[in-house]
């Protein structure tokens, strides 16, 4: 995978103090090989074990959650929010891994398939704690605001584990099945990719008692955020530039994965192109190269690009709203703008 240079920059100030803090969160506990696993995939030590400085994901969530805090004078006090939501952000990733049997994640072995399965599982659940645990800091401080942080936290993270558990219903339903809708597949990306971003920036929100209001439309700009993020790396998967994107061409077709492009074409195609999509997407095994090419060729003749697109953009207009909402100056909405546009996939030279 490439680094996103240009969103890496934007977040640098911020990944150092979250990163700094994580380090001393895992140092904190004992000098088993499960805690140094956890830095391993965080991008602290090396395939030795050895103290380094690799790619361990863009941080743009506790970099949202820091800016916004930095914009409502409230910094310090979000560092262990920020913390938290990086810590959970990454455990899921761990057991992501394992659920899609993926080898390699930003370049590296994932912990499954460098330690085994189990050491997998147990280790991210011993994160999810950590993620938790990151809070003490601010619940010790400020009881009141911390249980209040916590209580809305909690019920974030059990989303994001909703709109996993969703996509596991969906993948192992037959594409036929009549509770796989567009919007019911959207519903499920926003749990899953739309969730936690909106926690980050609601947040930030909460720990400076903005009113109500600011906390609906910053909630609005993570989630779309998120959700337009996740729409537009669909359809990179599928009609991206690989030189460009670092993506694996057609993965996701390969995988036969139920991405919204895949509903939309399934439930929109005529009989015959239907009974092919069904007849693909409930064989064993992934599919062949000629397959790719068949499926490949229904998305491109249909308008499902448009479709895709067009629910992303729709994304989009709803976080430049928020922004414009927002009770902060001229330029800080601004570069509230770059830093969307920065996030999300460069559609004109990543899809082709």
């Amino acid at each position: 995978m490439k680094k996103p240079e240009k969103v890496l920059s934007v977040f640098d100030k911020y990944t150092k103090v979250v990163d700094k803090n994580i380090k001393q969160t895992i140092d904190d506990c004992s000098d088993l090989l499960m805690y140094q696993m956890m830095s391993y995939f965080m991008g602290y030590l090396d395939d030795n074990l050895q103290k380094t400085t690799s790619y361990g994901g863009k941080r743009f969530r506790p970099g949202l959650c820091l800016l916004f805090a930095e914009y409502y004078n409230c910094f310090d006090e979000a560092i262990d929010v920020a913390t938290s939501l990086e810590i959970f952000h990454n455990f899921t990733l761990i057991h992501d891994d394992i659920a899609d049997g993926d080898e390699l994640r930003r370049g590296r072995q994932t912990v499954w398939s460098k330690w085994g399965i189990n050491h997998g599982i147990n280790t991210g659940d011993a994160q999810l704690i950590l993620a938790s645990k990151s809070l003490e800091g601010l619940l010790t401080r400020n009881p009141e605001l911390g249980i209040r942080v916590q209580k809305f936290l909690n019920q974030k993270y059990l989303e994001v584990a909703e709109g996993q558990f969703l996509d596991f219903t969906y993948s192992e339903m037959k594409i036929s099945d009549p509770s796989i809708t567009e919007n019911n597949i959207i519903d499920m990306l926003g749990r899953k990719s739309g969730v936690l971003v909106g926690a980050a920036t609601q947040s930030a929100g909460i720990i400076a008692q903005v009113s109500e209001k600011e906390q609906e439309r910053l909630w609005d700009f993570g989630y779309n955020l998120g959700l337009a993020y996740q729409l537009f790396d669909d359809m990179v998967s599928i009609w991206g530039n690989a030189d460009i994107s670092g993506k694996d061409e057609l993965r996701d077709i390969i995988d036969k994965k139920k991405t919204l492009p895949i509903i939309y074409l399934y439930n929109n195609s005529n009989k015959q192109n239907s009974k092919v999509l069904e007849r693909l997407y409930t064989k064993k095994g992934i599919l062949n190269d000629k397959e790719v090419e068949t499926v490949k060729a229904l998305l491109d003749k249909s308008d499902t690009k448009q479709f895709v697109l067009q629910r992303a953009n729709k994304a989009v207009e709803i976080v430049m709203d928020s922004i414009e909402k927002l009770s902060l100056d001229k330029n800080k909405k601004t570069k509230l703008i770059e830093i969307t546009y920065a996030l999300l996939p460069e559609a004109k030279e990543m899809i082709a």
